[in-house]
């Protein structure tokens, strides 16, 4: 389900979820599968993008009552999502560089499994390991912006929403990251 539809069986859902059990797992079922691909996406780790999706989850469900529907259902979850995975990055960060020593980025989680949906606009040959391999060589910032304008669907002004940035950083992160990832599939350098 997409579109309108989808939006209103999202907003009702979530308007339920205060007091039924029933109307959570729905609402999991219903956005629960994008919400895992975008941090899978981002954190390039199952496990990772699990934790996310049901941190984002458990913020669904505290939040909902709270919902204002000044923003489309799938806008607000994204925006959960969005934090729940820089406060996993915050988090792992710290954890690594208590352990090791080391700093963790985005860009340094290994990338274990290859995420679904084509992106003809960028990689033609579609779905390849090495296109997603070059993607994740992107900057963070400009792989979440052409993550959730392209294959999530969002427009400028939901992914600025999403992100808590201007308009212009995200229509700027967007062509750059464009061009970014046009030159390193070319076999470019960054």
């Amino acid at each position: 389900m997409s579109g309108p539809r989808r939006e209103d069986k999202g907003l009702a859902l979530v308007r339920a979820i205060p007091n039924s059990e029933c109307a959570m797992r729905e609402f999991f079922e219903e956005f629960g599968p994008q919400i895992f691909h975008y941090a899978l996406t981002i954190l390039g780790d199952t496990h990772a993008a699990q934790e996310v999706v049901q941190e984002t989850m458990i913020g669904v469900w505290r939040g909902a009552s709270r919902f204002t529907a000044s923003s489309s259902v799938s806008t607000w979850v994204y925006s959960i999502c969005h934090n729940k995975i820089v406060d996993y990055i915050r988090r792992e960060s710290r954890h690594v560089r208590r352990a090791s020593g080391a700093d963790l980025s985005a860009s340094a989680v290994t990338f274990e499994n290859e995420p679904c949906g084509t992106w003809s606009y960028i990689d033609p040959g579609g779905d390849s390991m090495e296109f997603w391999e070059t993607f994740r060589r992107l900057p963070n910032g400009q792989r979440e912006v052409i993550l959730l304008f392209y294959d999530a669907g969002f427009s400028v002004a939901e992914v600025a929403e999403i992100l808590e940035i201007p308009a212009g950083t995200v229509r700027s992160r967007l062509h750059a990251g464009k061009q970014r990832l046009r030159v390193l599939l070319k076999g470019g350098s960054l």
